[in-house]
Parts: structure tokens; C-alpha cells; sequence
């Protein structure tokens, strides 16, 4: 009898967890079948790289002004997706009935979200084109060599993604 028992709530052990499987198994494919998903993912992705690039700049002071200027409006750029990031991961919290504060977690909200993914597109635009201008800049290829690489690497992603 408890070898039954036993046996009963293996199976029923084995059940939950392959249909579990299966909703995350469904779930994935639905975000992979998605192209608007997979392009707020490179959306998201994308910004995540200006971040960690804008990172690596060090100290402005000694730049032209002309160049400070672009790469400071790089920063504006970075700081508008953050807000818009932000923002939406809030009103969406706040559609669940949730009162916090957004967490990095908090972005699988935005996957889907065709609007989302419209806005940061349109502020990802902006940061090319104005990597594009800073790519003519002498002294920016000068004094950041290996970053105005990367830089263009992004633009050229961020064009692609918006075509």
C-alpha cells in the first residue's frame, strides 16, 4: 500500500512538472514567433549596449566642445530610454495593481508592447545619428579608438533594426 502511495504521487509529481514545461516551453515559442517581441528585445538589448559603452567614456573636459556636446547628448539619449523604460514598466505595474518601483526584471513586461517598442526605437534613431556624427569627429576617433568601433557596430545595429 505505500509503495502505491508512493508511486501515485510520482506520477502526479512527473505531471505537474511536464506541464509546467510545456507553458514555458509555449511561452518562449510565443516571444520567438513574435517579430514585434523580438524586435523590443533588440530594442531593449540595444540600449543595454549604450549604457555599458557610454560607461567606458571617462573624463569630457579635455574634448572639443563640439564633441562633448555629441556625446553628451549621447547621455540625454541613454537617460530618455531609461525614462521611458521606466515609465512604462511603471504604468504597466500599476495596470496589474502593483505599487513599486520597476526592477530589471520588470522589462519581460515590455516584450510584447508595440508602442513601447515604437518609442525606443524612435530615441535608438537618434542615438545613431548622432553616433554617425561623432564617427566624422577626428577627436573623438582619436582619443576613443577601440569605443568609436563599438560605437559604430551599435549604430549600424540600431539602423538595421529600424529599417
Amino acid at each position: 500500500m505505500g509503495q502505491t502511495c508512493c508511486k501515485k504521487r510520482q506520477t502526479n509529481k512527473s505531471h505537474q512538472s511536464q506541464s509546467s514545461k510545456m507553458v514555458l516551453g509555449d511561452s518562449h515559442q510565443l516571444i520567438l514567433t513574435n517579430p514585434n517581441s523580438f524586435q523590443s528585445q533588440q530594442g531593449l538589448q540595444q540600449y543595454k549596449q549604450l549604457c555599458s559603452l557610454l560607461q567606458l567614456v571617462g573624463n569630457l573636459d579635455q574634448l572639443k566642445s563640439k564633441t562633448r556636446d555629441h556625446i553628451r547628448q549621447l547621455f540625454s539619449q541613454k537617460n530618455n530610454c531609461q525614462i521611458v523604460i521606466q515609465n512604462k514598466i511603471r504604468r504597466e505595474l500599476r495596470n496589474q495593481g502593483l505599487i513599486r518601483p520597476p526592477q530589471q526584471d520588470d522589462e519581460c513586461i515590455l516584450i510584447q508592447d508595440k508602442k513601447f517598442n515604437k518609442s525606443i526605437q524612435t530615441q535608438l534613431l537618434i542615438v545613431a545619428e548622432t553616433i554617425r556624427i561623432l564617427q566624422q569627429d577626428q577627436e573623438f576617433q582619436l582619443r576613443f579608438p577601440t569605443l568609436c568601433v563599438s560605437f559604430m557596430e551599435l549604430a549600424d545595429s540600431i539602423q538595421s533594426n529600424g529599417l
